[in-house]
């Protein structure tokens, strides 16, 4: 049968002397080395358990902080949603005013449009030009009008161009001679000032 030597030097130390080992003995010195290992594991283990059930305790005060901060908020924001509502109604308020205060504005400049028409194109009118018809879309104006010559035609052409603040793309497209009067057309966008 063969022999193994499990023990290692141990034993080999020991065959020099004469006396014959005990292999209990050397068993036990190994358990007596490493003893403290399993302790020293144990202690570091339960150090972890107990950081980890304070880092428990502590997350829980935490969650327990912002349900109740939480809750707080909601309540804050019970309590505010009314004047939430009433700034709404407010707002809303506001802007109808204001679209009546530009359909009123608006009323106001239409109103004096006509006025700064009639008094602007008194004041291009040369002697010897009248007016038949004039009609209006929008901002373009046509008008439809007797002279006694061309020249008086021109000179309210101009007059009207000269005026380019209140009268813009003035137009002169046609002019008749039937007889000793000139028949004529005349267009251009008035401009009102506000």
């Amino acid at each position: 049968m063969i022999r193994i030597n499990l023990l290692g030097d141990a034993l080999a130390q020991g065959v020099g002397k004469k006396e014959s080992p005990d292999p209990t003995a050397i068993y036990d010195q190994g358990e007596q080395k490493s003893s403290g290992l399993p302790i020293i594991g144990l202690v570091i283990g339960l150090l972890f358990v107990a950081c980890s059930g304070v880092y428990y305790v502590w997350l829980t005060k935490r969650v327990e902080s912002a349900r109740t901060t939480n809750a707080e908020l909601q309540a804050k924001k019970a309590e505010l949603q009314k004047y939430y509502a009433l700034e709404k109604q407010y707002r809303d308020q506001k802007a109808a005013l204001m679209k009546k205060k530009e359909v009123i504005v608006g009323l106001r400049l239409s109103q004096r449009a006509p006025v700064y028409l009639l008094a602007e194109l008194a004041n291009c009118l040369p002697d010897g030009v009248w007016f038949r018809k004039m009609s209006q879309k929008g901002n373009a104006i046509t008008i439809e009008g007797d002279s006694t010559s061309f020249e008086a035609v021109n000179l309210l052409k101009n007059r009207l161009m000269e005026r380019n603040k209140y009268f813009q793309n003035v137009q002169y497209p046609k002019a008749d001679k039937k007889g000793s009067i000139v028949g004529f057309s005349l267009s251009f966008e008035f401009k009102p000032q506000s």
